[in-house]
């Protein structure tokens, strides 16, 4: 009703799963598709079937956590057998190849890749740096490559949100 009466110009989705995703889109009494999808999107967790659904139905996906869900724990990163991302030997190869940061190689992986990003900090000067940073550079499709093949294939859970128990919520 909102988007009808012109008081929003668009409705978005967040945190939904390729199955809810899927239901959905295929829900009878649906009146607009989503324009938007808020996720957690990082080489980890690539969520590539929610991606390709996204892309099939021109829906904008916006990754939160670009830089690998730094509001886990370092268990976390533990128990997936993992170093943080920022930390990993392929990205900070990249990073010092490029003289830049290694949340630049992160955040240039997902705009290459047609991602929105909505990385988080506190300091605007790092905001600066990063965007100063992405115009520096442009990874070669090897090397993107190489940084999809981190992906933890059969993860299931959301890295920032491990707990959350309507992550796997089946909506009928």
């Amino acid at each position: 009703d909102e988007l009808l009466a012109g008081r929003c110009k668009a409705i978005g989705v967040s945190n939904f799963s390729a199955d809810h995703l899927t239901k959905l889109l295929a829900w009878p009494e649906l009146r607009f598709k989503p324009a938007l999808i808020q996720i957690e999107l990082h080489p980890y967790l690539q969520q590539r079937d929610l991606i390709n659904i996204c892309k099939e139905h021109d829906i904008v996906i916006q990754a939160y956590a670009s830089l690998g869900g730094q509001d886990s724990s370092a268990k976390d990163w533990t128990k997936l057998k993992q170093p943080a991302l920022l930390e990993h030997p392929l990205i900070t190869k990249l990073a010092n190849k490029y003289s830049v940061d290694s949340a630049a190689i992160l955040l240039a992986w997902a705009l290459q890749h047609d991602i929105a990003i909505i990385p988080k900090s506190r300091s605007p000067s790092r905001i600066h740096a990063n965007a100063q940073q992405l115009d520096s550079f442009q990874l070669s499709p090897d090397e993107l490559s190489s940084i999809d093949d981190l992906n933890l294939d059969g993860m299931t859970g959301r890295l920032c949100w491990r707990r959350d128990e309507l992550r796997n919520l089946d909506f009928d």
